[in-house]
């Protein structure tokens, strides 16, 4: 194996791989070869599905088109996992449940799809609670992943097998799924970067299960990417939105605004916040402070909108079945809705929060009101006050961002009293993704 290599699976940077793919510094091969071995001696359990022939299958075809004269794509050869809720042809998609653990989609989610034509290379799929509907990583048919720098902590969810196997240097970019966080708070407790892409950027479809059309799970459940750079984000991004290229301005000086206050959370997260408002002042930007409120009125309508739904699509799904599902998830669906009408509430809400981005185009908010909580943690303490974590209320600030529909990505911001990664969200304006990654750019220099 070259020296070349030797040092790219070091660094782990995806970009990089596809560079020395191209230009026939590595094979293709190679590099999967050493994601494979570095999965099968892995133990936080990230990745639950492997698929070795399948990857090397992919991987010698990467490396045909390049002997042949052919660009084999921007993604060349680099391998990737995807989170187990979304499909995978040929290759088992359980969302994390016993009821659908037979299930091989017979055809790829839409950016699956795009990321094999792009040349990357699927390795496996990542863990993820039931049905993606928990803020942890566990479930009744792979057991529990754990966070990459304590078996005995918990990576977030509902994309935490996606964390992990970045964070745990496995791959170097896995692609996950948000519907109020759950990108960005795995992201955040494992020090990486995650993109929430704005409504409508990528396509979403390919979920398992996929929800109903009118639920609220449909209307705000996206895709995106977990990475351990910027540039990285910036790069799968770009294939998976279907763009030839992403373009945006190397250094821009932009007026941030920061959210402190307006929900409660840990010294580690309020700290997190200070210091990235110091960063952001340091790399030239203009940083004020904004009142917290229209944000947590934002969060109070995602759990409105989120409580109306009836799950009748995922009750149809485990009829027969409810024995198998793991003890929330029975509870959830149990659970008669809430009425809501929360239009006129949405509209004033966006219409504030749009109002504050024309002159603000970067906010600051926290991803989760908590950091890395341990592995069987089922409630935390925030300022004297015991919480349910599955309850999802540690995860407000990302639900806030998810009823707007607006990109936010996932930074890393320090560290807690433990030593464990802490992260904050850069929120911009629709379509302002390359801005946003801009911004982290120019504070990290990566």
């Amino acid at each position: 194996m070259s020296a070349v290599f030797c040092g790219l699976v070091q660094v782990m940077h995806a970009w990089a791989i596809a560079d020395a793919v191209r230009s026939g510094q590595t094979t293709a091969l190679e590099v999967v070869d050493a994601a494979l071995h570095r999965i099968s001696t892995h133990r936080t359990n990230a990745v639950v599905t492997v698929d070795a022939t399948g990857a090397r299958r992919a991987a010698a075809a990467v490396d045909a088109a390049r002997a042949r004269g052919v660009d084999p794509g921007p993604l060349a050869g680099v391998p990737f996992t995807v989170k187990d809720t979304l499909a995978t042809a040929g290759l088992r998609a359980t969302g994390g449940s016993l009821v659908l653990a037979g299930n091989v989609p017979s055809i790829d989610a839409d950016v699956v799809g795009r990321l094999r034509d792009a040349g990357a290379v699927l390795v496996g799929k990542t863990n993820c609670p039931e049905f993606a509907l928990q803020p942890r990583t566990e479930n009744r048919i792979f057991g529990g992943t754990a966070h990459p720098l304590d078996p005995r902590r918990s990576p977030g969810g509902s994309s935490g097998g996606c964390a992990a196997a970045v964070a745990g240097g496995l791959v170097p970019f896995s692609i996950g799924g948000d519907y109020g966080g759950s990108i960005r708070y795995p992201a955040a407790c494992t020090g990486i970067y995650g993109l929430r892409p704005s409504y409508g950027a990528v396509p979403t479809g390919g979920h398992v299960p996929e929800p109903r059309v009118g639920t609220p799970r449909h209307r705000f459940q996206t895709v995106g990417p977990l990475a351990r750079t910027p540039r990285d984000i910036q790069l799968v991004f770009a294939v998976i939105a279907g763009r030839s290229a992403f373009t945006m301005d190397e250094s821009p000086n932009l007026r941030a605004g920061i959210v402190r206050g307006g929900w409660s959370c840990t010294a580690a997260v309020a700290g997190a916040i200070d210091a990235t408002a110091d960063a952001l002042a340091s790399a030239g930007h203009s940083v004020v402070d904004l009142d917290a409120e229209v944000f947590v009125e934002a969060a109070a309508v995602f759990d409105a909108w989120r409580a109306a739904d009836d799950y009748a699509d995922l009750c149809a799904l485990v009829a027969g079945r409810e024995r198998d599902l793991t003890p929330h998830i029975a509870h959830l669906l149990r659970n008669a809705p809430v009425p809501a009408d929360v239009g006129a509430r949405f509209d004033a809400v966006a219409r504030a929060v749009d109002e504050v981005l024309a002159s603000t185009p970067v906010v600051v908010l926290p991803v989760a009101r908590v950091g890395v909580l341990a592995l069987d943690a089922r409630t935390i303490e925030i300022d004297g006050q015991a919480e349910s974590v599955d309850a999802l209320q540690i995860l407000a600030p990302s639900r806030a961002v998810s009823l707007l529909g607006l990109p936010a990505l996932a930074i890393p911001a320090g560290a807690d009293a433990d030593g464990f990664p802490v992260g904050v969200q850069l929120v911009g304006r629709t379509g302002a993704e390359p801005e946003l990654v801009a911004v982290a750019m120019g504070l990290t220099r990566n």
